[in-house]
């Protein structure tokens, strides 16, 4: 296991051909960061690395070829494993970017009627529904609130102080919370 923290990129959907290649669903937006081998995480098991011998590009997804898997047989074993990397070979965001693992967690502030900072709870999920991004928020003892993750409802990420302020459509803490 590396010294750093992995992060998912990806699942192996099904072996390719006859040679051992692999194809996957990856989430991340710049595969040369495979060159330097993957993390494959069966369910149930721990991460084991892999060298990548090569990639390309097929049909809207992307092919792998590992070392020392070299036939079909070995390459459906793999199915359905989680691919990782290790986070520090993520390379540095465009300015006023940040990575989808840096807001989970994040503390979500918002100003109430007063002016007043209100503790919305915490990002425990992010989905992607049709294109959208959607926040979960969650705060103990109440429900949790969806949120999507638009610029006109973002004010401003303090990562440094784990922080994310807010400006939500009105009605919409109601709407989750209300009568509790």
């Amino acid at each position: 296991m590396p010294d750093n923290i992995l992060l998912p990129i990806g699942k192996i959907r099904k072996a390719h051909g006859i040679k051992g290649e692999v194809s996957i669903e990856h989430y991340a937006d710049f595969p040369d960061i495979l060159k330097k081998g993957i993390f494959l995480q069966l369910p149930g098991k721990s991460p084991v690395p892999y060298d990548i011998i090569s990639f390309r590009a097929h049909h809207g997804a992307l092919l792998l070829r590992l070392k020392n898997i070299d036939d079909r047989n070995a390459a459906e074993t793999l199915r359905g494993a989680e691919i990782f990397i290790p986070e520090s070979r993520l390379p540095a965001p465009d300015d006023g970017s940040i990575y989808l693992h840096e807001i989970m967690g994040l503390h979500v502030i918002a100003s109430d009627e007063n002016g007043q900072d209100a503790d919305w709870g915490t990002i425990s999920a992010v989905t992607d529904t049709a294109g959208q991004e959607l926040w979960t928020i969650s705060k103990q003892n109440e429900n949790d609130v969806l949120l999507p993750a638009t610029p006109e409802f973002i004010v401003a990420f303090d990562l440094d102080n784990g922080i994310v302020r807010i400006a939500p459509p009105l009605g919409l803490f109601e709407l989750y919370r209300s009568g509790e």
